[in-house]
């Protein structure tokens, strides 16, 4: 029986159950359920109808579009905070403040990059107004740090100065930039295109979180413990590192807790779901990883549409059934795990304007950067000493081996953004190099590309250890009418086609299809020609070279992938081996 008959049978029933409030909670937990699948389904189709192009979006992004603060010094940052590190000092007090939503509405809720920069640079530039408002505090400041989605602070105390009268004025100058932020975001008519969702993303209140620590890893932490405490109540608090230690020691030891009980288990070892490291540690597998990031329990109506879509995925993938008591239990392990990513110190802010770009964009994304850190997360916290008797002993150890292996993976991902540049060289034009924010490049040429200068970057991509890790896309900066792509629309261009390459990878790879292993040694590239309702889209392979079998099911994938009713239409496979 579905839920909508359950609820006509119950309604039809109730002479017979008269005021039971049996019947009125079996009534309203029924009608809850209706009610939570179909808002659920009425937020996935708004989601997809709102244009982040519109009037609204676009005088937001024209306004906040360009970074706003360029005084920051990153490097000298960074430098005080592994001073601090070193030296073990007590008299600083750091705070932090980032978007705690950036992969959402980057994913699902906007999917223009250029708007979520925009928001971004709007909350900050509050901030960093709010901030110069108070001289007392900035007095103390001796460090200021800025990157794509948040902001850190370094303050020097006086010998025996306590922190909390600075962490709450600290807190004062964020809640103050919080509602200045909401206010305008609602004023600005953008919080109506906010589709029906069942997490966090509905509130703008709750995007920015905020903590303080005696360190910049601290700090963190504790802003990303805020996203408990503040994606609850709705309302946002700078939460101190301190008094979040219990919550994260009792994490700390539940994850280590779940991950021994999944690890006992021989279906999931013998499905490959979970694996044991090379160091000996039973983890989950790359593969199931990727499941749990991509499939969101926020993204789906309720609990049963959500095990059936990891149960569909990990069939694919692993030829496997899998109970709904595992499901839960890698679901809450994740979920645990990835509340303690660390951050990301990047040593410069790269603002990439894409209105400058004259013959086409070259964009990559370094794709697996969220996996991989979420590996490396697991097996550091495997490999903390759990019989440590002092919490706060426990929690930095696993910290510190948490970033540590987490730094070993922004490292690789530096390595590829070298190799791309080295790969994408003009001789002609030495100067012209890709741009790079995070795990995205930007590429914009002198001149248009040829088609052959199109394959041969992916051949020489190809000969990377893992070729896959480059989401390669070309975007033309003109409609096929010969009219210039408005710069405010390229940002959707460019995730467009990303989303392309996404959708056929995802289609072709597992049980069945190509492996795994053979589809990380091959490389798509999504070449887009638009025109002003879709466009057209050519689809390069390059790397090991698919079976014929395999090659029709990536036309077929490609070909799906594809909006018709969106005016996108398929254009042609083209070959890029060696």
């Amino acid at each position: 029986m579905n839920y909508l008959s359950l609820v006509f049978f119950l309604l039809f029933t109730t002479s017979a159950w008269g005021d039971c409030p049996q019947f009125e909670t079996a009534l309203e937990k029924a009608m809850a359920r209706v009610t939570s699948r179909e808002a659920g389904k009425a937020g996935l189709e708004k989601a997809k109808a709102v244009n982040w192009a519109g009037p609204e979006a676009t005088s937001y992004k024209l306004k906040y579009g360009q970074d706003l603060i360029t005084n920051t010094n990153n490097r000298s940052f960074i430098s005080m905070m592994e001073a601090d590190k070193k030296l073990k000092r007590k008299d600083v007090l750091y705070f932090d403040v980032e978007n705690a939503v950036q992969k959402k509405l980057n994913d699902t809720l906007i999917g223009d990059k250029a708007m979520v920069d925009s928001v971004n640079n709007s909350f900050l530039a509050k901030f960093q107004k709010n901030l110069q408002e108070h001289p007392e505090v900035a007095a103390k400041l001796e460090g200021q740090y800025k990157d794509y989605k948040g902001m850190r602070l370094r303050l020097a105390l006086g010998e025996g100065e306590g922190a909390a009268v600075w962490e709450k004025k600290l807190n004062d100058i964020y809640q103050k930039s919080v509602d200045e932020f909401a206010t305008e975001f609602e004023k600005m008519g953008l919080s109506k295109m906010i589709a029906p969702r069942t997490d966090e993303v509905v509130d703008v209140r709750s995007w920015f979180l905020s903590g303080s620590g005696e360190s910049a890893l601290e700090a963190n932490m504790a802003a990303r413990g805020a996203r408990t405490t503040a994606f609850k109540d709705g309302k946002s608090r700078t939460v101190s590192f301190k008094e979040q230690l219990a919550v994260m020691h009792k994490d700390v030891n539940s994850i280590e807790g779940l991950r021994k009980s999944l690890a006992g288990s021989s279906d999931l070892m013998k499905s490959g779901i979970m694996i044991k490291t090379a160091s000996g540690e039973v983890i989950p597998s790359k593969d199931m990883i990727g499941v749990l990031r991509k499939i969101k329990p926020s993204d789906c109506a309720d609990a049963a549409e959500y095990a059936a879509k990891i149960r569909g995925k990990v069939k694919t993938l692993f030829n496997s059934d899998i109970s709904d008591k595992h499901i839960d239990d890698l679901t809450e392990y994740f979920k645990k795990v990835d509340s303690l990513s660390p951050p990301l110190f990047q040593r410069e802010r790269v603002s990439i304007n894409l209105g400058e770009a004259k013959n086409g964009i070259v964009s990559v994304d370094f794709t697996g950067v969220g996996v991989d850190n979420a590996y490396e997360q697991m097996r550091a916290l495997s490999a903390v000493n759990y019989a440590q008797k002092d919490a706060k002993t426990l929690v930095q150890d696993a910290f510190g081996k948490i970033q540590t292996n987490v730094d070993g993976v922004t490292e690789s991902m530096n390595a590829s953004k070298r190799y791309f540049t080295l790969a994408t060289k003009d001789a002609k034009n030495p100067s012209v190099v890709p741009k790079f924010s995070g795990d995205d490049g930007i590429l914009m040429p002198t001149g248009d590309w040829s088609m052959g200068q199109k394959k041969d970057l992916l051949k020489t991509l190809s000969k990377a250890e893992d070729p896959s890790k480059f989401r390669v896309t070309y975007v033309r900066t003109v409609f096929d009418s010969g009219a210039v792509v408005p710069a405010a629309e390229r940002s959707q261009r460019v995730v467009r086609a990303e989303g392309i390459e996404k959708a056929v990878r995802e289609a072709v790879t597992g049980s069945g299809k190509i492996s795994s292993e053979k589809a990380k040694k091959m490389i798509f590239a999504v070449d887009s020609i638009p025109s002003s309702k879709g466009g057209k889209f050519n689809l390069l392979i390059g790397g090991t070279k698919p079976t014929e079998d395999e090659k029709k099911l990536i036309l077929q994938a490609f070909q799906k992938s594809l909006a018709a009713g969106e005016g996108e239409v398929a254009g042609d496979i083209i070959d890029a081996f060696n």
